[in-house]
Formats: C-alpha cells, structure tokens, sequence
C-alpha cells in the first residue's frame, strides 16, 4: 500500500477506488484537497489530468490522477508554502483529512 503525507491530508493509492460520485468544483483552476484554517492555504493540484470527487457515505475523497501531477501547499496561484511539493504517479487515491478530537466534538485538522 503506497501511502503520501503533506501536512493533514493523507493519500492512499487505491486503484480500486469508486469515482461514482460528485466531481468537486475546481478553485481557480485548481483541485484543493484541503483549505488551510488560518493562514488561507491549501493542498491542491493544478494539473488538468486531476479530478476530485466526493462519494456519498463515505469519509473521504477519491483523487483521480490522468497523468503524473503534483501536489503543493501555499496561497492559490502560488502554492509555495511550508510543506514541499509531492509528485504523484498517475492513479487513483483515497484522500483522507486529518481529525482530532476536543471537548466539543471532532473536527478536521487544518494547517
């Protein structure tokens, strides 16, 4: 099982993974795995051969990856940030958000 880090999110390659699901909106030509909490950040791919779709009744997102592409933190447009940038092989990858818990409930972690 490969498996890529960059901050809160975790790939998991999964070629076997359902895309039967809703494509999510790209964000200024890019597809965000993850919105930073403070500092307006995000993990995201600009790559045109990438797609983000989110599956009903499950907790998390499949990547679909056409070709190489890679993934990068930072301001959208600039993407250079403080984590530094992951080439993944085409495929497909489950994309799974960091959680923690706290008094008042569970919540995504968000760098």
């Amino acid at each position: 099982m490969t498996m890529y880090r960059q901050g809160d999110v975790l790939l998991v390659r999964d070629d076997a993974a359902s895309v039967d699901g809703t494509e999510v909106a790209r964000d200024r030509g890019h597809v965000v795995l993850a919105y930073g909490e403070a500092t307006g950040h995000a993990h995201a791919i600009a790559s045109k051969a990438a797609t983000l779709y989110a599956i009903a009744n499950v907790a998390y997102r499949v990547l679909q990856l056409r070709e190489q592409a890679e993934l990068r933190h930072g301001k959208i447009g600039a993407l250079r940030g403080d984590h530094e940038p992951i080439v993944l092989p085409a495929g497909r990858y489950r994309v799974i958000r960091q959680r923690e818990w706290t008094p008042k409930g569970d919540r995504y972690v968000a760098d």
